[in-house]
């Protein structure tokens, strides 16, 4: 489950979200529908602990994205991937490679990700 808060951020002195309330319950699809600009990505952002918020809570369990931009990291290899997004997460000790062997992937990992399917990605 996910269940945002009275949800506030700013960028530089702009106003992006503004007293945001959302849940989410486990097992549902939901879509966030809105113009340009209407702060869709920097929700998603906040709910994945990328940015800082600077009001309200957020309650989620581990909650990860797969950005729909296929050549967003094409050029790194599965490990470097993996490492950079450790390090977002403030995962330092997670261990990614016991989740590559059960998704039987490890053979792919030092390979560039425009190697490989949608799937794997």
């Amino acid at each position: 489950m996910i269940e945002v808060k009275g949800l506030d951020k700013s960028f530089h002195g702009n106003q992006i979200l503004n007293g945001i309330n959302l849940k989410v319950d486990n097992g549902r699809i939901t879509a966030l529908i809105g113009k340009n600009g209407a702060g869709k990505s920097t929700l998603i952002g906040c709910v994945c602990h990328y940015f800082e918020i600077d009001a309200g809570s957020i309650l989620n369990a581990d909650v990860s994205v797969m950005p729909d931009v296929d050549n967003l990291y094409r050029d790194m290899t599965g490990r470097q991937f993996l490492k950079y997004m450790t390090r977002i997460k403030r995962k330092g000790t997670f261990d990614y490679l016991s989740m590559v062997k059960r998704l039987g992937i490890v053979e792919e990992l030092d390979n560039k990700i425009k190697s490989y399917s949608f799937g794997m990605k």
